[in-house]
Order: structure tokens, then sequence, then C-alpha cells
């Protein structure tokens, strides 16, 4: 009966405020000095517990009592005494209740400072299209805190903050403090906020204090196209934070901190009104503006932007036409029909444009080839050029292999490009092999060896036969070469070529000679006795490609003993060092793969003593087949605590566990219930069946069984609903701090929806 009792105790709550006599929260405290039945039943019980000393247990009585009875909430709100009042407005700020908006504006315009502050950011809850106007009526306040609070509500309306926009851009004018909060506001707006343009214009130009010249730029460039006015002192902005004295500085600040990056932002959002400045910024002498310039045209739509740097392309300043065509390369791809304006800009005279026109032929694809390949004649500036733009093309570049190969007998200055080009066009570039080993042995950096190695694997299977070949010349060579077939991807057939080095003096080409054979089906003993040495070498990244290579082996069980005696290797050291981190990454995923064949040793390993183990052992079985989830099942029924609550962990994949999971709901050992509860909430949704156990956790667990059982009950939230009256009684049986605490975030997250 106690939705009769609400209203009653509402009207009597108004009579006793009304009439000075004792206060709620006073009367219960009064009452509940009797046994706690006699009390519950002179009280609403969510009253009751206004008075609780946890200011959390006491939110969530007010929260729900709000959801109850709103109207009463209100009058408490207007007429009741200050903890309740206070404890009313904190449930509404949660509650969000639109009904609740004329009481909350009430109370925002009232002369108690405090509460009107708390009814604000109650309306800021809301989002509600109505709070604009108050909070646009708020800004003429003179308390500051009003003035944040009410642009951060009215930041958060967006769009719908239009109603206040006077209200903002007479703030602004005024000069007063607070500017930051503001300006979020007036950059939610959008291009609705251009009339503020004006005035922000002028607070730049003057270096008004109050303006924050970074928030002023962000809401020019949200307003876009319509914020034209401001470009002159953007552009001036822009050449203040990148120059001094002549002399360019990264990251230098303008008027008030505007950063040379959101100008640039801002005046691409501009777009059309800064085209004509932009481009006349690329003939600056400062390189950093010249970039800012080219960016900023970049980011601007394509049909603004591409007129205007064809345009460019005729200007008689020839940093203009170079940096213009800079720009075009990045429009290449999406307009292929640039490309005859980009080559004949091939024969312009300066030898700054030439080389920008050769990089942007990157952009054009295979058509460009031809351009580019004529282009490794030219000299040293147009021949960088060119190489970029053959790495830029990557495949589509295989017609200039035998050009960029004869470059690289002769030219050392661009071996590092050159090789670094071969390696991206791939398995076409295998023709310049050969070349590649001989400038990487000529060179003694050992960042060329390992580019070498590097491009060489890219080029794959093709230059495998030249590896081979170049095991049996001199240390460096053969260094580079193991290094390429070690990176190399596997692929099938490469055994024909390779099964010779099986019995190498070398491990790692005795391995790379056993995974190939064992991945065409032809490894026998030998193979998979090198490819076990491997799995105990020191060599963690050799390590990691033998275990990568265990997939291939057709015997499943002998791969996964493979890999058992790989983890148990792992687990005997005393610290697993970062360094081997890759590694463990590389064992959970072959574990993973590997799971789909017999499980007998990854059950084994849910009890094992090393935690690292049980999880990988938990990850692994997530992917295990149908066909072998008896054995997985049957663990749910161990004896072995540590064994049942690995099961349920790896069960959290496999639908057809939930029987097994849902028995595991009423284990005797908790935490076993904790981790059925887990996978079995991923698996069906189903709230009736996890709550009343996790529950039990909550009022008899450890501290860390509690907080786990709370965090799952709140990720269930309103599917919980039908036991809020029993997490209430749960919560008024409480004595723990950290249980009441947990039961009152599982109740609002609940009720929170």
């Amino acid at each position: 009966m106690r939705w009769l009792l609400i209203p009653v105790l509402v009207a009597a709550c108004s009579v006793a405020l009304l009439f000075g006599s004792e206060t709620v929260p006073t009367r219960v405290t009064s009452e509940l000095a009797g046994p706690p039945e006699t009390a519950l039943t002179k009280v609403d019980p969510l009253w009751a517990q206004l008075a609780d000393e946890d200011p959390d247990v006491a939110l969530l009585a007010s929260l729900a009592f709000a959801r109850e009875h709103v109207g009463g909430l209100i009058d408490v709100l207007e007429r009741g005494e200050p903890q309740a009042r206070r404890f009313a407005l904190r449930a509404l700020r949660r509650l969000k209740a639109p009904e609740a908006f004329d009481g909350l504006a009430r109370v925002a315009r009232s002369a108690d400072l405090d509460l009107a502050l708390r009814a604000v950011r109650a309306l800021e809850a809301l989002a509600d299209p109505r709070t604009a106007v108050v909070f646009g009526e708020l800004l003429g306040r003179r308390d500051n805190r009003f003035v944040k609070a009410a642009a951060k509500g009215l930041r958060a309306l967006g769009k719908d903050a239009l109603p206040a926009l006077s209200a903002l851009v007479a703030f602004v004018e005024s000069g007063r403090a607070g500017g930051r909060a503001i300006m979020g506001a007036l950059e939610s707006l959008g291009p609705d906020a251009a009339p503020v343009v004006a005035v922000l214009v002028r607070a730049l130009e003057a270096g008004r204090a109050s303006v924050d010249a970074g928030d002023a730029v962000g809401v020019i460039g949200a307003v876009g196209p319509k914020a034209a006015s401001a470009v002159p002192v953007l552009v001036r902005m822009l050449v203040a934070s990148e120059t001094h004295d002549g002399e360019f500085r990264t990251g230098s600040p303008a008027i008030g901190g505007a950063s040379s990056h959101v100008i640039e932002d801002a005046l691409a959002a501009i777009g059309g009104p800064a085209v004509e400045d932009l481009v006349r910024l690329l003939g600056h002498p400062v390189w950093g503006l010249r970039y800012h310039a080219k960016n900023a045209l970049a980011e601007m739509d394509d049909r603004v932007a591409v007129p205007a740097l064809l345009h460019a392309l005729s200007r008689p300043v020839a940093r203009v036409r170079a940096e213009a065509v800079e720009v075009l390369r990045r429009f290449g791809k999406r307009h292929p029909e640039l490309l005859g304006t980009v080559v004949a800009l091939l024969a312009d005279p300066d030898h700054g444009v030439h080389p920008a026109a050769v990089r942007a032929l990157g952009a054009f694809g295979s058509k460009a080839t031809p351009y580019l390949i004529d282009a490794l004649d030219g000299q040293h500036a147009v021949r960088s050029a060119a190489i970029e733009a053959l790495r830029d093309l990557g495949s589509a570049g295989r017609s200039a292999v035998p050009a960029l190969a004869a470059l690289l007998a002769h030219d050392e200055s661009e071996r590092f490009d050159l090789i670094h080009t071969l390696g991206k066009i791939g398995a076409s570039a295998a023709p310049a092999t050969d070349a590649i080993l001989a400038a990487a042995v000529a060179d003694k950096s050992k960042v060329i060896h390992q580019l070498a190695a590097e491009s060489l694997a890219r080029i794959g299977p093709a230059a495998a036969e030249q590896l081979v070949t170049a095991l049996g010349r001199g240390a460096r060579e053969r260094e580079i070469a193991t290094h390429a077939l070690l990176e190399m991807e596997p692929a099938t057939g490469m055994s024909r070529v390779l099964a010779p080095l099986i019995h190498d003096r070398s491990l790692p080409v005795r391995f790379v000679a056993a995974a190939s054979l064992v991945l065409d089906g032809e490894g026998g003993e030998h193979a998979l006795e090198i490819i076990r040495e491997t799995l105990h070498t020191s060599d963690l990244l050799l390590r990691q490609h033998a275990l990568e290579s265990l997939e291939a082996i057709p015997d499943r069980a002998v791969a996964v003993r493979m890999l058992m005696d790989s983890i148990e290797d792992v687990a005997r050291q005393p610290r697993r060092a970062s360094s081997a981190s890759d590694y463990i990454l590389s064992l959970r995923s072959t574990a993973a793969a590997l799971a789909g064949g017999d499980t007998a040793d990854f059950v084994s390993f849910l009890a094992h003593d090393d935690e690292w183990v049980r999880r990988l052992a938990h990850t692994a079985l997530a992917s295990a087949k149908e066909a072998d989830l008896p054995r997985l099942v049957a663990a749910t029924a161990h004896r072995s605590a540590v064994m049942r609550r690995g099961a349920a962990h790896a069960l959290a994949g496999h639908p057809q566990g939930l029987p097994a999971l849902r028995a595991l709901l009423a284990d005797t050992d908790l935490d076993v219930r904790l981790a059925a509860a887990g996978s079995y909430w991923r698996l069906s949704q189903d709230a009736g069946a996890l709550v009343p156990p996790l529950l039990a956790v909550l009022e008899a667990g450890t501290p860390k069984q509690k907080k786990r059982a709370g965090e799952l009950l709140r990720t269930i939230g309103p599917r919980a609903a039908f036991a809020i009256r029993e997490l209430r009684g749960a919560l008024a049986r409480a004595t723990h701090t950290g249980t009441r605490q947990a039961l009152t975030a599982v109740i609002a997250a609940i009720e929170d929806g």
C-alpha cells in the first residue's frame, strides 16, 4: 500500500513545512530511533533513507522518490528545508524529467544563489530546448559561476541554443570575463553564429584580453563561409604566428595564443572567400606560411580549391606555381583529368616547379609512369622527385623497375630511396633482386642492410631463388638473404627452392627450409625437429616465426604439443620481460588457431599454477570447435574450483555451454559463480537467471568479489528492474560501506536506464 502513502506523505511534508513543524529528515531521524520495522511502517522507506549518513544512499532515495512523484519533489524543492532541497535538486538533475522544467526554472531565477546554481545544472541535464531562454537570461548575472554553467548548458543544446544567440553576442561585446565558456556555446551553433563574427574580429584586432584568440578563431571557423569578413585578420594572425624578424618559428603563438594550425583550419572552413589570400601566401618566403596555406587549400571543397589552384599555375611567381602543383597532387586520385596539366608543367623552366610537378605525378597511377621514367635521367632534384613519385605509385610503377635497378648500380646518393621504392613495387621488382643485394653489400650502413632485407621480403617468393644463391656468398649477403627469407610471407611451392637448405649450418636458414616443406605438406620428422628446436632458441623473433609455422603442421596433435612446450617454457621464466610481449601475443594467437583440434592440453591448462597460462587457455578454448566442447563442459564439474572457473571463462564463446554455465551460477565458490555470470551474460542476456546469484555475492563476498558483482549488475542495467525491490531490501540490510555503495550504484544504473 506504499502508493497510497506517497501522496499523503507529500501533503504532510508540505503542511509541516508551511507551519514550521519538524522537517522531513529530522522527523525521519527521530522516527528511526525506534525499532526499524516500526519506523518503516510510519514513513516512506525512500524518505527514511534521506537521513542516511552516506550521501550516495540519500541521493538514491531522492532519485527513486522523484521517479514516483516529481510534483512532490518540486514542492520540496521550492518550500522544503535546505538539506531536502539539495537532495531534491541532485535527484532531478539525475532524473532529467521534462515536467520538472518550470519548477527548476523558477529556482534558477531565485535569489538563493547556491540553490539557483544547482537548479541551472539540473536544467542543463534536461537537454530541453526550452532551457535556452533561461540560460540566455542567466548570462546577465554578474556571478561568473552562472555564466559558465549557462554557457555549458547552451553548448550542450547545440543548434537548439539559437534563442540565446543575442545574449551570447551581447556578452562577448561587453568584454566580461568568462568568455571561453561562451565561445564553446557559440561554436556549437555553427553557421547560425554569424552575427558574432564582427564582434570577434574587433576583439581580435584590439587584442582584447577577455577573448581567447584560439577560441575565437574556432568560432569563426565553425561559422564557415559566412565568416568572410574575418579573413584579413586571420591571415595577419597566421603571418604573425609563423614569422619573427623574417625567420620561421614552429608553433609560435599569435594574439592570445591562437596556434597556426587552428587558424589554418578556420581558413579552410571559410573556403572560397579565403582562397585568394591563401594562394598569395603560396609565394611567401617563409616555409611555414606556405605549409599552412597548402594544407588549408587541400582541405577545401574540390569545387573551390581546384579552379583556384589551376589559376595559380599561371602566376608569374615560380614559387606560387611550385606550391600550387604540390597541392594539386592531393587531388590527383579524385581528378585524373588533371594529369595533362601537371605534365605540361614538366616543361616549366624554373628549377623548383619541375621537381614539384614530377612529385605530383605519383598521384595519377600507371599512366604517369612513362613520364617518371624519363625524369629518372634528370638532375638530382628531378630524379629524387621521380623516385618518390614511383614509391607513391607502388605496383603501378612496375614498368620502371629496369630503370630503377640500373640507377641503383651507380647512384650511391639515392640508394636508400631506390631500395625502398623497389620494395614498394613488390613482386614485379624481382628482376632487381641482385641489384638490391649488391647495393646493400656495398654499403656499410646497418640501416641499408635492414631496409634491403625488408624490401626483398616484400618482393616475396619471386626473389627466393636469387636469395638462396646469395646464401652461398659472403657473410653480409648471407645475413641479408636470411633476414629477407625469414620476413617473407610464406607461400606454397617455395619448398622446391628452399629444400636443399634443410641441412644448412645456420638455424634460421634451416628453419626457413623446414617451414616451407611443412607448408607444402612434405615436412618429415627432420623438418618438425628443426621447428621444435627453433621454438626453444633464445632469439625471440625467430621463435615467433616458428610459432606461426605451427598452424601449417597437418598433425594438429603434434602442433599442439609443440605449442604446449613453448607455453611451459615461458611460464618457467621467473619474470617475463617486456621484450617478449610480441612473442606472448603470438602464443595467444597460435593457441586460438590450434584450439580447433584436440582440446585436452588446453583444458588441463585451465588449472595451471601460472595465471598467465590460464588466461591463454581461456583465449584458446574460446575458439574451440563444437565437437571438442564435451571435454570443456566436463571441466565445469571438476573438483578444482580453479578448473571450474577457467571452464566458465572459456565457455564465453560457446552458446552450447549455456546449461553448464547456468549450473555454475549456483556454485559454492563465489569466484566460479562470478566467472559463470560474466560468460552467461555475454551469451544469453538473461537477467532473471543472473541477478539472484550476483545479489548473493554482493551480500556475502569479499570486497573484490562485491566490486565484480556490482560491475556485472550495472552492465545488466534496466533489464534487472524486476529485482529493484529486492536490491533496495538488500541495501536496507547492508551494514558494510562497500556493499552499500555497490548496491547504490547498481540501483542508480538500473533506474537511470
